[in-house]
């Protein structure tokens, strides 16, 4: 499970710190919500805006990309032992958020 940037370099592997993922393969749209459980302290780990999860799973000597969404949501735990809950989106999400304006034939 990596962290990258929004232009796609690599931030930090979570993978070690990782206690519970799950995500959803949406027929229509692919990646769908991801949820992400990390052990580490809240300031551990910085998180920028259109920051990149991607998760990847073992074939042979090499890894394959099973995952790729945007952090929707972080949901720290402040307490003694401190983690956080990453909500992830899959990027056919954005398209909810993208406004069509219209006037006949023409739209932008």
């Amino acid at each position: 499970i990596q962290l990258r940037d929004k232009d796609g370099g690599l931030k930090a592997y979570l993978t070690p710190f990782v206690s519970k993922v799950t995500w959803e393969w949406n027929r229509i749209g692919g990646c769908g919500r991801c949820s992400l459980a990390i052990n580490k302290a809240y300031r551990g780990i910085t998180f920028d805006a259109q920051d990149d999860i991607q998760i990847r799973v073992a074939s042979g000597s090499t890894s394959k990309l099973a995952y790729r969404g945007y952090i929707a949501n972080i949901i720290p735990t402040l307490k003694i032992n401190q983690d956080i809950v990453l909500d992830v989106r899959g990027y056919f999400d954005l398209l909810k958020k993208i406004v069509v304006h219209t006037s006949g034939d023409t739209r932008a």
